[in-house]
């Protein structure tokens, strides 16, 4: 049976998402460092070679974490994602991709402009 809550107390706070705790803290016991490590806890990206994750599509983050883990995408450094896509389980990378491409760190994208900008002559020298 459920335990009985006492009358007046407030309720058990929920857990964080296991894909949370992940993407902020890694889990240590199993070698897999965060994700925010390079990634930013926002998901806006550290670096030149840690793109963002922030406003990714789901499923693309997903594809990817699955082609480092088959090898079939490489080349970071150290093989830092190769070897944490294949640390993590199967039933982790959805919720972490999910998890990811929610956090509020994506960049935001310019207006376009009101009008496009006046044609160009052709340049004599090249006919660009």
């Amino acid at each position: 049976t459920a335990p009985v809550q006492a009358e007046g107390a407030l309720p058990a706070p929920c857990p964080p998402p296991v894909a949370a705790i992940l993407y902020q803290q890694g889990d240590p016991e199993r070698g897999i460092a965060s994700c925010a490590t390079c990634h930013g806890a926002r998901g806006e990206g550290v670096g030149t070679g840690n793109p963002p994750l922030a406003g990714q599509p789901v499923p693309y983050l997903l594809a990817q974490l699955r082609l480092w883990r088959t090898g079939k995408r490489y080349g970071d450094a150290m093989d830092a994602m190769t070897h944490v896509s294949r640390l993590l389980a199967e039933d982790e990378l959805a919720p972490l991709a999910d998890y990811s491409a929610a956090l509020p760190g994506a960049m935001s994208y310019r207006e376009l402009p009101a009008t496009c900008p006046p044609a160009r002559r052709p340049d004599p020298r090249s006919g660009a």
